[in-house]
């Protein structure tokens, strides 16, 4: 192999002055690069189910390699929010913003929003100090409230009744200073926000 100049070959070649340790911490550390990253990133599969019940709650389960479901330790999650049938199926009730972890349930019998934490290795739910949180709209002829958050987790949008409400999410999912876009569509069925935010 040439070793042209500047090149990753040409530097490991030239460097042979250097001690046997120190080559030693440097394959380490290249290893440990390789590896890290990807068991840092591994996450197991979690379903998450919208029960919609008068006290409403979350059911989650832990997806295996082959699609079996097993229920997670302390579910059901309590929303502590109200939760009714809708005559519009297409409601977008929950999301998930992977940034911080965190799901995000509408409860549509009292039109409030509930944030949890998602525990990356258990799947468990923590549902936010504070919540729920009133979202300010009022139901529509589909009796629901749909909600979309953006991809990069600083946003959560609200929709029911021809509005849509948009509110700030911190870290731990506690939703703030909401502003509201008036007479969009009513009524509401679905709402999504692309990929690029």
């Amino acid at each position: 192999m040439r070793a042209a100049s500047g090149t990753y070959f040409s530097v490991l070649r030239q460097r042979t002055d250097l001690p046997k340790q120190n080559w030693i911490l440097i394959a380490l550390v290249i290893a440990l690069a390789c590896v890290l990253p990807l068991s840092a990133q591994a996450q197991s599969s979690f379903v998450y189910v919208d029960n919609q019940k008068s006290s409403n709650s979350v059911s989650a389960y832990k997806a295996s390699a082959t699609g079996t479901l097993t229920q997670i330790t302390g579910s059901p999650f309590l929303t502590g929010g109200v939760g009714s049938s809708v005559s519009c199926a297409g409601l977008n009730r929950m999301a998930i913003s992977t940034v911080n972890n965190l799901l995000f349930v509408a409860n549509t019998g009292d039109r409030t929003i509930t944030p949890f934490q998602i525990n990356p290795t258990t799947g468990a739910l923590t549902k936010t100090v504070g919540a729920p949180f009133a979202s300010g709209l009022t139901a529509d002829a589909c009796q629901g409230l749909s909600i979309a958050v953006t991809p990069d987790g600083a946003f959560l949008m609200a929709a029911s009744n021809g509005q849509i409400r948009t509110f700030s999410v911190a870290a731990n999912g506690a939703l703030s200073a909401p502003t509201t876009t008036a007479n969009c569509c009513s009524p509401n069925t679905s709402m999504t926000i692309s990929p690029d935010g």
